[in-house]
């Protein structure tokens, strides 16, 4: 969308019933099916005032969710209500508006009736910083990777700064409180693109205490609870998404609402949710499809994953690593890790993940490969390697 971010900073275009699709710009298979969704969406009455955002679903599938203007409108009411935002403060939009972290910003700019500066010319630590300091920002949003930029470069965090949320995964507490120490005031947040952004955030309060990131307050616009054996969050509220659109097997698109019984949406995260002194928090314990089995053993792939990029940043990071479960008969699963980099460093980092692993959790095999598929947000694009290797 040409001038997308001056349009995201317009508030008629929050008012208006004009349906928007937002894909990454150089994602030449996004731009192709965004096509077929403006195609489609022009012949639909209903889904207007709509931002159409581009996600992939638990099979790997390009689709998009429909998330209601007014929706994305009252994640942005929660949101500012929880950080105290005001009409003194100023975001600092670093993250892309094609995903919903990057895009929020905007709405809660405008709700709050405060200043928003776009950081362009891709992510870079010391640029970053200058326009913190620059612009006098008071309010911005990051991933993990990003943080630890700051952090390995030992770059302090400017004065004005006072909230600096961190979504799209778990930030490692040793590197929150690296962050801390920093004087980065960063903050655990939890969210999703059907929820139009956060369910939960670390209260302000957090930041005077040693970075935990563990049990998050939820948002005064959701209802929670946890459903079934496995504890899955199902969630419930005005901030929810209309539903999907993706390609079926035909190639027609087809659309699927979101909200099960009752309105109730049910994630792919394990949660545990607890009550008192007048708030809700709740935790995540991982996704659904992230836990698996090995030799009767319960293991989170998201945790091992996380002890290898910290022993990855420990000894180099011109090596990149990315560990995946591959199904076997007689374990349940196996672990398969894909690496690139250095020959030499390589071998020191699986060494060193082999020694401090538990038997069941350590490498089966391993896979150099000239580079690790990442999402614009850094995410490994787990789905992708294992077709890259033909291990899926």
């Amino acid at each position: 969308m040409d001038g997308q971010d001056d349009q995201l900073s317009d508030l008629d275009f929050w008012q208006n019933k004009q349906s928007c699709v937002l894909v990454n710009p150089r994602s030449a298979q996004l731009l192709q099916l965004a096509v077929k969704v403006e195609e489609w969406i022009s012949a639909q009455d209903d889904y207007t005032a709509c931002v159409w955002i581009a996600t992939s679903g638990s099979s790997g599938q390009l689709r998009f969710v429909a998330m209601p203007k007014a929706a994305l409108w009252q994640s942005a009411k929660a949101v500012n209500r929880h950080l105290l935002a005001t009409s003194d403060d100023h975001w600092l939009a670093a993250l892309p508006s094609f995903h919903v972290g990057g895009l929020a910003v905007y709405a809660r700019a405008l709700q709050a009736e405060c200043e928003v500066t776009l950081f362009e010319q891709g992510w870079d630590t010391k640029r970053f910083c200058a326009a913190l300091e620059s612009n006098q920002i008071t309010l911005t949003s990051l991933v993990p990777t990003q943080v630890y930029d700051l952090v390995s470069q030992g770059l302090k965090c400017p004065s004005r700064l006072r909230a600096l949320i961190v979504g799209g995964e778990k930030l490692d507490v040793e590197l929150g409180r690296a962050a801390r120490a920093l004087h980065w005031p960063v903050l655990q947040s939890y969210g999703m693109t059907e929820a139009g952004s956060q369910i939960a955030t670390e209260a302000l309060s957090a930041l005077q205490q040693e970075f935990a990131g563990e049990w998050l307050e939820v948002l005064p616009a959701w209802q929670v609870r946890e459903q079934g054996e496995d504890a899955s969050l199902q969630i419930k509220g005005e901030c929810l998404c209309s539903g999907y659109l993706e390609e079926a097997v035909n190639d027609e698109l087809e659309f699927t609402a979101a909200g099960g019984a009752e309105g109730w949406f049910t994630s792919g995260d394990c949660v545990q949710i607890r009550e008192g002194e007048g708030k809700r928090e709740l935790k995540v314990l991982g996704r659904m499809d992230d836990m698996i089995k090995i030799l009767g053993e319960q293991v989170s792939m998201c945790q091992l994953n996380q002890g290898l990029q910290k022993l990855r940043r420990q000894q180099s990071r011109e090596v990149d690593a990315a560990l995946m479960a591959v199904f076997d008969a007689r374990k349940g699963y196996r672990i398969v890790a894909a690496v690139s980099g250095d020959g030499g460093a390589i071998q020191s980092l699986l060494d060193a993940y082999q020694q401090q692993a538990a038997p069941y959790e350590r490498i089966d095999e391993h896979r150099v490969v000239s580079s690790i598929p990442r999402s614009a947000l850094g995410k490994v694009e787990t789905k992708v390697l294992l077709q890259r290797l033909r291990l899926s």
